[in-house]
């Protein structure tokens, strides 16, 4: 068999094995081999292709098809960085010949908290799809022929990439997760958060994406979010679903370690460790948005100085999950995040709390623009007796000035 294009896979090889056989001379060499050899986690596969032909033709060989194709898939994390190597090895006994393809050879490292650096062969994607490769292979085998059976689709990626010992588990637990995004990212079936960022920062950002780009698609997408107690009920209802959900996910996959690669096991733990936390702060923030849309388009000023202290509970005990958050997220750097993709531009818990603090805002202060763009700001005082010494309490609370100044 002719093989084309090896030189540069054995390259690669050698490159690894060098390695692995430079200290090998003693016994404390070998034990150093066989340790830094257990470091490394190997994946892969072995795919073959047969046919032959029910009839002679004498231009052609019997054998129509027989191809044959070894993917080792190799990785080693480290403190100081990664090291990855992906190559085929493809066989076509019908032409006789073979090749081998260098898909990925690497190091990726991160010198400083604010750069990561990846040198060598690599593919490039727009952003990360490892986890969520399965989109693109349903999509690509759908297209094709439209009667793929999804379920043994999904079954199959799962095995290839968790394992056999890890199912069916691992896919019963993976298809929550489009229940939980429902749950959480959705209020009733319409999109609450800001696409490209999984929190909104602005009241406008959030009725724009809730309003313009998804209720106005679905059918009877107004009815469902125009802001009722009714429609708050129903949110809390569903986001407390969300919440517990992610609390059920995170067990789930607790009861599989050990039965999953410690790598994967370790950056799926952390992905649901920031949903479940995601799902907390969206459960108050939710409803502080849909009690100050009431608020905003309610008439009566009595009954908006009965709902301000509502919402504000509800605003303080989401800053209180935002704070909560931000202390259990990973430190950047660690070796948490060593293993996952970096989420913190998408999870910004800065933008909820931005968002709290405009809703809080709107509730306590009156801003007012002269014709020369002078900005003023001050306390919302309306018609009602008490309103104003309950704002001046709210004002001393916010600035932690003494109640007897």
């Amino acid at each position: 068999m002719m093989l084309r294009n090896w030189p540069a896979g054995l390259l690669v090889l050698l490159a690894l094995a060098g390695g692995m056989t430079a200290d090998a001379m003693g016994r404390d060499d070998e034990q150093k081999t066989v340790s830094w050899l257990e470091d490394w986690q190997v994946h892969g596969f072995y795919e073959l292709r047969a046919g032959y032909r029910t009839r002679n033709d004498p231009y052609e060989k019997d054998m129509s098809i027989m191809e044959t194709r070894l993917q080792v898939d190799a990785a080693r994390y480290a403190d100081w960085g990664d090291l990855r190597f992906k190559g085929d090895i493809l066989g076509d006994l019908v032409m006789e010949e073979g090749l081998f393809d260098l898909r990925e050879a690497n190091i990726f490292t991160r010198p400083t908290d604010y750069m990561d650096v990846k040198i060598g062969r690599q593919i490039l994607t727009w952003g990360t799809g490892d986890l969520i490769f399965i989109n693109d292979l349903a999509f690509t085998r759908l297209a094709w022929d439209m009667d793929t059976d999804v379920e043994a689709l999904w079954r199959r990626w799962a095995e290839e990439k968790f394992g056999a010992r890890a199912l069916p588990e691992i896919v019963d637990l993976l298809e929550l997760t489009d229940d939980l995004v429902r749950k959480t990212l959705y209020a009733r079936g319409v999109c609450i958060n800001r696409h490209y960022y999984v929190f909104p920062d602005s009241v406008s950002s959030f009725l724009y994406m809730m309003t313009d780009l998804s209720a106005s698609m679905i059918d009877g997408g107004y009815e469902r979010i125009t802001p009722s107690e009714e429609t708050i009920r129903a949110v809390i209802q569903e986001k407390e679903q969300g919440v517990e959900l992610a609390a059920e996910m995170l067990g789930r996959l607790r009861s599989l370690e050990g039965r999953l690669e410690k790598d994967l096991f370790e950056r799926l733990r952390i992905l649901m460790e920031r949903a479940r936390r995601v799902a907390r702060i969206m459960r108050h923030l939710a409803e502080a948005v849909f009690r100050y849309l009431l608020y905003v388009r309610t008439l009566s000023e009595l009954q908006r100085d009965a709902m301000r202290p509502v919402i504000r509970r509800v605003v303080d005990r989401c800053e209180e999950e935002i704070d909560r958050a931000m202390a259990e997220e990973p430190e950047r750097g660690v070796r948490d995040e060593q293993v996952i993709w970096s989420l913190r531009r998408v999870v910004d818990y800065h933008r909820p709390r931005r968002l709290c603090e405009e809703i809080r805002g709107g509730l306590v202060f009156r801003v007012s623009v002269s014709s020369n763009y002078q900005v003023k700001v001050q306390p919302l005082t309306v018609g009602h007796p008490n309103t104003y010494e309950e704002h001046r309490r709210l004002l001393k609370e916010i600035y932690f000035m003494r109640q007897d100044e």
